[in-house]
């Protein structure tokens, strides 16, 4: 019986080994990815909409020894899925989250700058 488990253990190793390789060939930054410069939005067309999702994917992804989110392509990918991917209700509900999130920022800075300090 433990010669079996052993050899089932080798076996998993052996197919495993070269899928976990090829994932982590994967990983490395072979090629660049459409840069935030040149992409153009697909759905997230709003003034300032493509820019928070950059920002907010770099910070759960950033830059660090290896690529961060704008290195890899991550805002364009999300634009792309809601596009593609999302239905109307998802896309509409998204929107009106990202606009709410705008204007609540917005209105933070105008209450901050009218702040007057003794």
């Amino acid at each position: 019986m433990k010669a079996l488990s052993k050899y089932v253990v080798l076996c998993c190793a052996s197919l495993a080994a070269p899928a976990a390789f090829a994932i982590l060939q994967g990983c490395s930054a072979k090629e660049a990815a459409v840069s935030a410069s040149a992409y153009k939005p697909v759905f997230l067309t709003g003034a300032s909409h493509m820019d928070m999702i950059t920002e907010i994917a770099e910070i759960i992804i950033p830059k660090t020894k290896t690529s961060g989110a704008k290195d890899a392509g991550v805002p364009a990918f999300i634009d792309s899925v809601l596009a593609a991917v999302y239905p109307k209700d998802a896309q509409e509900r998204f929107t009106a989250g990202i606009q709410g999130t705008t204007i609540a920022r917005q209105y933070t800075r105008h209450q901050a700058a009218r702040r007057t300090y003794p």
